[in-house]
């Protein structure tokens, strides 16, 4: 019988790189989350500060991150998605070295954060109608998910990446799950959903319109 290494079975399952851009590469992975709003936080931290070992980053590159955001004008809300990101980063990479470091990324304060925050309006039932009335009447794909997205309460990705195989008209459904043309946002996306009134309606003009996938 031969030994088993242990030092060699747990050096092969720490990320193989400490550089941050193969470890986010990694954790993106192995996570198997949506990709961009990880890589679009990384990419911009690199530019800023360069891609650096992840135990050589420090509080200052996390304010100057954010001091680049404001000035690009970027929402606390979406800065806030962005430092959320590079600290799920940082937490993976220093629990899988084993590094007794601070996140830098976490806990920072963004200045007047949420006060930006705009209100969303409401439609009323006439707007709608008269929303949907004119969608169904153009030759706009684009304006068939009005109808498409407000009576099915999907997200805009969920509708512009359905398969036929999604799509059952005999049964009035619609089937959210992963495809070859997108993925879901959490394993908790994947549902069964009626697909009545506006919303059949909407899809049926689409289904003419199908490229045939």
């Amino acid at each position: 019988m031969s030994l088993i290494n242990i030092p060699s079975v747990l050096g092969n399952c720490k990320p193989q790189s400490l550089i941050l851009s193969e470890v986010a590469d990694e954790y993106i992975t192995l996570k198997n989350i949506l990709s961009k709003p990880t890589e679009i936080a990384v990419r911009t931290l690199i530019e800023l500060v360069g891609n650096k070992d992840v135990a050589q980053y420090y509080r200052e590159d996390a304010k100057a991150f954010i001091c680049h955001l404001e000035k690009s004008n970027n929402k606390t809300g979406t800065i806030r998605r962005r430092l959320i990101s590079l600290t799920a980063i940082f937490n993976y990479a220093y629990a899988e070295l084993d590094l007794d470091k601070r996140n830098p990324f976490s806990r920072m304060i963004i200045k007047a954060e949420g006060d930006d925050r705009l209100k969303r309006g409401v439609f009323t039932n006439n707007q709608l109608k008269l929303g949907y009335d004119k969608a169904l009447g153009s030759d706009s794909q684009v304006k068939l998910l009005m109808p498409l997205l407000g009576e099915t309460g999907c997200r805009l990705a969920e509708i512009v990446g359905l398969k036929l195989a999604d799509i059952d008209l005999e049964n009035d459904l619609i089937h959210i799950r992963p495809n070859s043309a997108r993925r879901l946002k959490t394993r908790n996306s994947e549902r069964t959903l009626p697909l009545v009134g506006y919303a059949r309606s909407a899809m049926e003009v689409a289904l003419g319109q199908s490229d045939g996938e």
